[in-house]
């Protein structure tokens, strides 16, 4: 699956579509951190496999996540990630990239160039218990312009720039063979504790969220989600590699259905339909 878009405007969605996700509350504690979503290719998987997590190592991509956190676990939680092996509470290499916390409240992004070593290492104090945060996050290094798009509900973080080199996707043997939502990844760190909702994951296409209009295609004025399209297409023309989205009447394990270009991914321990409207406030 190979994804060259670069995307530099566009047209969002309005409050008027009347699209009203659901979020999933993944219910981990102190006690019990099992509780995540979590999909992992076949150990032959290529980049030109269908229904994977593999694509080709690049220079750009894009990540939008919303997330509630309903408790603090006191050690680095873990939200999203890529890595190698098939065990996402002990992922092994090649790892690809993480976003968790490290340390509490400040939310961290990890990448993995493709020739080892992380060339995104980005803090940002914007981890806000008992409420809903959109997270996008994307980059391009093949531009002239280096610096990293976060956005925080709608506001510019500043993160600084991403090393100009070749991210891991998927290109070598083992990488990005699994996926997860909210698992814990390392022995002595934490699962993410709360709801998550709207995760898109595109490798190799940027959307530049500088860009207010860009913003728009995920993100509408009034501070609730885009509908991104039945394959999360809607923004760029192209699905993404993971899009999940859970929609008013379907039950919590359909929120691991992907509708992007992947591979689908499965519900692991105990989770259920948040109640919290998906909404942040914005400026």
């Amino acid at each position: 699956m190979v994804f060259n878009t670069n995307i530099l405007a566009g047209s969002g969605g309005q409050a008027g579509d009347a699209f009203s996700p659901v979020g999933l509350q993944l219910k981990n504690s102190a006690t019990s951190l099992s509780n995540y979503i979590h999909g992992a290719s076949s150990v032959n998987a290529t980049v030109s496999s269908p229904f994977s997590f593999k694509a080709p190592d690049g220079k750009k991509a894009t990540i939008v996540i919303w997330f509630h956190p309903t408790d603090d676990l006191g050690s680095i939680m873990h939200l999203i990630g890529s890595a190698g092996g098939t065990n996402p509470e002990v992922v092994a290499s090649p790892y690809g990239f993480f976003v968790r916390t490290d340390p509490d409240p400040n939310l961290q992004v990890l990448w993995q160039k493709a020739a080892s070593g992380y060339g995104i290492d980005l803090n940002e104090p914007i981890f806000i218990q008992n409420q809903w945060n959109c997270f996008m996050f994307s980059f391009n290094v093949s531009s002239s312009d280096k610096s990293v798009r976060w956005y925080h509900n709608d506001a510019d973080q500043g993160a600084g720039n991403a090393t100009d080199t070749t991210y891991r996707f998927g290109s070598a043997s083992g990488a990005a063979r699994q996926f997860f939502v909210g698992a814990k990844v390392f022995g002595g760190q934490s699962s993410f504790a709360g709801a998550v909702a709207e995760v898109y994951y595109a490798p190799n296409q940027f959307v530049d969220f500088d860009i207010e209009s860009n913003r728009r295609l995920f993100l509408n004025a009034d501070g609730t989600p885009v509908d991104l399209g039945s394959d999360g297409s809607t923004p760029t023309g192209t699905s993404p590699m993971i899009y999940l989205s859970l929609r008013e009447g379907e039950t919590a394990d359909q929120f691991a259905v992907n509708r992007g270009s992947g591979a689908d991914l499965s519900v692991v321990g105990n989770v259920s339909i948040f109640a919290d409207p998906v909404s942040v406030s914005i400026a």
